[in-house]
């Protein structure tokens, strides 16, 4: 149990202990330390001493490291966050766990080298607000809510992922039955997506993925048999038994795989029973140009035109680091696990170098999250909900950077 608990950034919300959860912020983007990966900043309990810490939103909740022998707790915690030159800029109040789960005496995160921690901030800390992350920037920002529906973000060119905190459940820590709400961030994902930018596209190609959201890590993680799917569908790459050996902490310890990387990867503003990601993106990319016709294999299960959600295309002149990690490994079994059955089977963490050239808004109080292009090597495509909407889908893939 664990190295369930800390793998997964502490998978336990602890409720019940009279906590009054909020965040004041003095309003204005905070520097913190994207560099290496995994997003990074320095906070202090109270009047204690200043602790490093990794943001992680894949973690419900948050937890702050103690000593090995001592015995798991839970306490009313009040954080202030610290920007990159050691100024308070916001004040946190949440309930912490306060445990050791670590293998060794320290906490560490990170890939080529990976930086001591004592804290793992998650989700929880910015409840009931939103978040910002900009990872071109490197900062951090701090929001009420995100104003503005679906329709109005994509006039601003973003993309909106509809309904993406799945997950949730109970656990046991210290004789006591703690539950945690649905926070992971899952988001449909189509690996070596079609490219071609052509009104004769005929059928979707690329690799179906099912991925929950970290910015606890830097490499996205994928299973053997989700990178064998980007294998063939984009005809390239080694097959795992030929890839050099890897691995990424996280503050449970080090997962080791197999070290690549692949091309791109759509992200897929909905979920459909009928259409999978790859399936979506192909929609959109057939339905924003024209309408089906008699030649296609058309997306729509009735008509010539049909809804298809907003599409955030990454391709970035680098390639996407990916570390090749076994089906059966136990962190992404204990997601499959809480996930079931609301969301397909996850195949793996999006980690934030996939997302490097993008901003995110994470706001749970309007259900969703909202990506926008920031820099070269992503493009969003806005909901198509009508054909009125071509021209602005249009004009936002003109506006990315090639």
């Amino acid at each position: 149990m664990r190295r369930f608990v800390a793998a997964l950034g502490g998978a336990l919300l602890l409720a019940g202990c009279g906590c009054e959860h909020g965040v004041i912020s003095d309003g204005y983007p905070i520097d913190v330390d994207m560099s290496g990966g995994p997003v990074m900043a320095s906070i202090r309990e109270g009047d204690g001493a200043t602790r490093a810490a990794v943001i992680d939103l894949l973690a419900p909740l948050t937890v702050l490291d103690t000593d090995a022998d001592a015995p798991p707790s839970r306490r009313c915690a009040d954080l202030t966050l610290l920007d990159t030159g050691g100024v308070p800029r916001a004040h946190l109040a949440c309930t912490a766990t306060v445990l050791h789960a670590c293998p060794g005496t320290t906490c560490q995160v990170g890939s080529v080298t990976p930086v001591a921690v004592e804290a793992v901030i998650g989700g929880d800390a910015f409840a009931p607000g939103a978040v910002r992350f900009d990872f071109v920037a490197g900062q951090l920002s701090i929001f009420p809510d995100i104003a503005g529906d679906g329709p109005a973000r994509g006039r601003l060119c973003e993309a909106q992922i509809s309904d993406p905190f799945r997950g949730g459940g109970t656990l046991f820590l210290g004789g006591s039955e703690v539950s945690f709400p649905a926070r992971r961030i899952t988001v449909g994902a189509c690996l070596s997506y079609d490219p071609e930018e052509d009104a004769e596209l005929t059928s979707d190609g690329g690799a179906d993925a099912q991925l929950v959201l970290s910015t606890g890590i830097g490499p996205t993680l994928l299973s053997e048999s989700a990178y064998e799917r980007w294998r063939a569908a984009s005809g390239t790459g080694e097959p795992v038994a030929a890839l050099p050996t890897g691995s990424v902490w996280m503050p449970s310890g080090e997962v080791t795989g197999r070290a690549a990387t692949i091309d791109r990867v759509a992200l897929v503003g909905g979920y459909d029973d009928r259409r999978g990601p790859c399936r979506q993106v192909y929609a959109h990319r057939l339905l924003s140009i024209r309408d089906c016709d008699g030649d296609d294999d058309c997306p729509c299960a009735d008509g010539r035109i049909c809804r298809v959600p907003s599409i955030v295309e990454l391709a970035p002149a680098d390639p996407i680091a990916v570390l090749v990690i076994p089906d059966d490994d136990p962190m992404l079994q204990a997601l499959r696990t809480e996930l079931r059955p609301r969301t397909a089977e996850v195949d793996g963490i999006l980690g934030t170098g996939a997302l490097a050239a993008t901003s995110i808004d994470v706001d749970p109080p309007n259900n969703r999250v909202l990506v926008r292009c920031e820099a070269a090597g992503c493009r969003v495509r806005p909901e198509l909900i009508t054909d009125d909407l071509r021209p602005l889908i249009a004009d936002c893939l003109a506006r990315a950077a090639p």
